[in-house]
């Protein structure tokens, strides 16, 4: 069940784990996800850090105020969350819309992190390297179709033909999520689209200074691998790792490689007992 706090006149809604662990992990999931993206996750990550899921404003059960929403607000909610549970710094895991909240949480509050993951995201800007036209018709017309609609043909955007196969029961899990347990309003998803969509980091990215992971995906269809790579060289101390046969969807999809690469890469250096 998740738990929630007050932030910024907002319910921001979040789950858990490790809380006797001395350093914190916050994991901020993508456009129209919750806390539940992370699943595979929680449970690995929880037995190093005090580890914190997070249902960023329009999803899940935080808040959905009317758009449109900016992602130096939803940096400022993740700063917010911080406060409410007296945390002074955390290592902060995002993937997509997440990977940008993060982007700019570390330019805005360098003093608040350690360690930064970006996972399958984009410094936006005019070097951005676009989704392919099939993918942007589907994003220009997700205000418009039923939400059971919107599911069935994002699938092959954000997952590979094999794991769509192989795996239906996951399918059927994230069904259920999206569509039954958690379901957000079209208006809260076409906010968090124009937050995304008004991002521009590509200049500012080389500031930041945390060491940081990047985390591409080779058959990523949402966010090409050439974001992540433009990333990697821009962010000083930062490394790129690519997770072969996946989409967009790392800590589905890849969800064992995934958990130990960035365990790999939080841990190191006797950074975490």
């Amino acid at each position: 069940m998740p738990k929630f706090v007050t932030v910024n006149g907002l319910k921001l809604g979040y789950e858990e784990r490790g809380e006797h662990h001395p350093e914190a992990l916050v994991l901020l999931p993508g456009m129209g996800y919750g806390r539940w993206l992370w699943s595979k996750q929680l449970p690995a990550f929880s037995r190093h850090f005090r580890t914190i899921a997070l249902d960023n404003r329009g999803s899940g059960q935080s808040d959905k105020p009317p758009g449109p929403y900016t992602i130096k607000q939803m940096a400022e909610d993740v700063r917010g969350l911080l406060d409410a549970l007296g945390i002074e710094r955390a290592h902060l895991c995002g993937i997509s819309m997440g990977g940008l909240i993060a982007q700019e949480f570390a330019l805005s509050f360098p003093g608040r992190l350690n360690k930064l993951v970006l996972v399958a995201t984009t410094a936006g800007g005019s070097r951005v390297v676009l989704p392919d036209m099939e993918v942007m018709q589907f994003f220009s017309g997700l205000g418009v179709r039923p939400p059971e609609e919107n599911f069935e043909k994002g699938l092959p955007f954000v997952f590979t033909p094999r794991f769509l196969r192989e795996h239906p029961e996951e399918i059927e899990e994230l069904r259920r999520w999206m569509l039954e347990r958690e379901p957000n309003p079209p208006e809260a998803t076409l906010a968090q689209l124009a937050a995304i969509t008004g991002f521009n980091a590509e200049d500012r990215v080389s500031q930041i200074k945390s060491p940081t992971l990047v985390v591409g995906c080779a058959e990523d269809r949402v966010m090409p691998m050439e974001n992540s790579r433009f990333l990697a060289e821009r962010i000083p101390n930062a490394r790129l790792m690519v997770l072969k046969g996946c989409g967009h969807l790392a800590p589905i999809e890849k969800a064992e490689e995934f958990n130990e690469v960035v365990l790999a890469f939080l841990l190191e250096d006797g950074d975490v007992g």
